[in-house]
């Protein structure tokens, strides 16, 4: 019984490493969409400030006109990196509660391992004291002066 259990206790600790590696995957890439997002608003903002500076200068309205639609095209691309890092936030949290399950199962494995190493333990204590009380008593039978 405690071999199948060892067994399944490392298949067990296998499912919880490869949970772990997901997750790590998913956090990896949500840090890398996290810097894409910051890069996106501070290039709309250096863009911002530009816009502003040549503005102060005199611009035309087919400069501004340009400027605004790629303002636009910016925003856009924020609020769909917004999506990406939304999804991806829900992914990390789906792959950290897959990975807690796992754990869960692997420690419950461990668990009834322990106990039952625990029971063959009391159990061959208690065979080795039934063999030392079978040999005083015979020793005592074959001796009873000592």
């Amino acid at each position: 019984m405690t071999r199948q259990l060892e067994l399944v206790l490392r298949i067990e600790k296998e499912r919880e490493d490869e949970k772990a590696k997901y997750l790590q995957e998913a956090r990896a890439e949500l840090l890398a969409e996290q810097k894409k997002m910051k890069g996106i608003e501070s290039y709309r903002l250096d863009y911002m400030q530009e816009i502003h500076h040549r503005a102060q200068g005199g611009v035309s309205a087919q400069q501004m006109n340009a400027f605004q639609q790629f303002i636009d095209s910016l925003d856009k691309a924020v609020v769909q990196q917004g999506e990406v890092l939304r999804r991806l936030k829900m992914v990390v949290d789906q792959r950290i509660q897959q990975w807690r399950e796992q754990q869960q199962r692997r420690k419950a494995v461990e668990h009834l391992l322990e106990k039952k190493r625990q029971e063959q333990e009391k159990l061959f204590a208690k065979e080795e004291q039934k063999i030392m009380d079978e040999y005083a008593t015979q020793r005592f039978i074959r001796h009873p002066e000592r």
